[in-house]
This record gives structure tokens, C-alpha cells and sequence, in this order.
């Protein structure tokens, strides 16, 4: 994404992409260490058992101290993103594995996944399509990429690296 849709020399690209990539390995790093810290404490506090909700709390703390305060970084939009999409993922498999939802000869699996992508398909496009502001940066800068700047062709340059 840095080499198609930022400026610059390819060193300075080069130095983006290992500065993001630090950016990346520290807040994972920090959210490991809040998050560990606070299971411990929590653990101190039971007696050194794990409650049900320790877990949970250790990572709403640690989620909002490293990932909600502050300035709201592509990096951190992009892990939280990614995260995101596994919850929906897991609790999809939960609610089948739990019997909250009745999955009589696979049929649900079958059809959930289709149904997801779908659904995320489209509603990335709708709002693409009419309101590009609330799609993430990256995101919709390959967007446009791919589905504005195709309009306009002037030779094989446009497909290969670059279509203004």
C-alpha cells in the first residue's frame, strides 16, 4: 500500500514501511505486557485463580489504553479492524457451538460465511460509493485505486503502478 498510494522516493517508502512496522510490533507489544500485567493482578486478587471475566477486563483495559486513547493511527485501525472481524468470526462459531443457534445438518455453516461476505461486500461498496469519508484511509485509497481511477485509461502505465 505504501509503494501504490504514498509519495515519495523509494527510500522514503522503505523507511515508511519499517517505521509502521514498528509502530505494529510496539502497540502489540505494549497491549501483550497491559494485558498480562492486569491478568496477574487480577489472578493476585482471586487467590491466584482465573476468574470467568478476567480475561474480558484485562482486555478492555488494555484494548482502551493502547488502542482507544489518543490518536486514532492507521496502524492501530488496521489491528482493531482485523480483530473485529475475528470476534464476529468466533462469536458466529459460539453461538452455533452453544446450540443458541441450531445448525441441523451444517446447513448454517453453509450458509453463514456466504451470507457474511456478502453482506460485508456490500456494504463496504454502498459506502464507498456514497460516503467515502467514514471508509479507513487505506482502505478507500485502494478503493479509489481500483474502482474511481479505472475510469480513466490513458495506457498500460495507469495498470501497472500508477492511475491518477
Amino acid at each position: 500500500m505504501v509503494f501504490l498510494f504514498r509519495s515519495g522516493t523509494l527510500r522514503q517508502k522503505a523507511l515508511t514501511i519499517l517505521q509502521l512496522t514498528r509502530t505494529h510490533a510496539r502497540n502489540l507489544g505494549i497491549f501483550v505486557l497491559t494485558y498480562k500485567s492486569i491478568l496477574l493482578a487480577l489472578r493476585h486478587l482471586h487467590g491466584g485463580k482465573e476468574e470467568g471475566l478476567d480475561s474480558f477486563l484485562a482486555g478492555l483495559v488494555g484494548g482502551y489504553l493502547v488502542f482507544g486513547r489518543g490518536r486514532q493511527s492507521s496502524v492501530n485501525q488496521q489491528i482493531v479492524m482485523y480483530v473485529f472481524a475475528r470476534v464476529v468470526f468466533g462469536l458466529a462459531k459460539l453461538s452455533v457451538k452453544s446450540g443458541a443457534i441450531r445448525d441441523e445438518g451444517g446447513r448454517v455453516r453453509k450458509v453463514a460465511y456466504p451470507v457474511y461476505v456478502s453482506l460485508s461486500w456490500a456494504c463496504i461498496m454502498w459506502l464507498f460509493r456514497w460516503h467515502p469519508d467514514t471508509v479507513q484511509t487505506s482502505l478507500r485509497n485502494s478503493m479509489v485505486y481500483l474502482y474511481a481511477n479505472a475510469d480513466k485509461w490513458d495506457g498500460f502505465g495507469n495498470w501497472l503502478w500508477h492511475n491518477s
